[in-house]
C-alpha cells in the first residue's frame, strides 16, 4: 500500500511523496528520515514543518503585514477589477 511520507533532513521536512516503505526497492539518500504522515487527509503536514522526533510541528505563522490604507478610519478598501 502506498501512503504519504514526509522526507525529513535536519529536523525539517523538505519534501512530501508517496511511497510503499519498501527499502528494498528505494532508501532516502544518506541524511534523510522518511516519516509515513499519520493522515495526510487531516495532517497538512508540508515543506517547512518540523520534527521533533515523535511529532510533526507546524511552523511558525509569519506576521500580518499592516496595510496603512486600511488602518485610516473612513477609508474604503482597495478594490482591483
Amino acid at each position: 500500500m502506498v501512503d504519504s511520507w514526509a522526507m525529513i533532513q535536519d529536523n525539517v521536512v523538505v519534501n512530501v511523496c508517496l511511497w510503499d516503505g519498501d527499502t528494498a526497492t528505494w532508501q532516502p539518500p544518506e541524511g534523510y528520515l522518511m516519516v509515513a504522515i499519520p493522515d495526510p487527509n487531516t495532517d497538512s503536514v508540508g515543506i517547512g514543518w518540523g520534527w521533533d522526533g515523535t511529532n510533526f510541528v507546524a511552523p511558525p505563522q509569519p506576521e500580518p503585514v499592516p496595510n496603512p490604507a486600511l488602518d485610516q478610519p473612513g477609508s474604503p478598501p482597495d478594490v482591483i477589477q
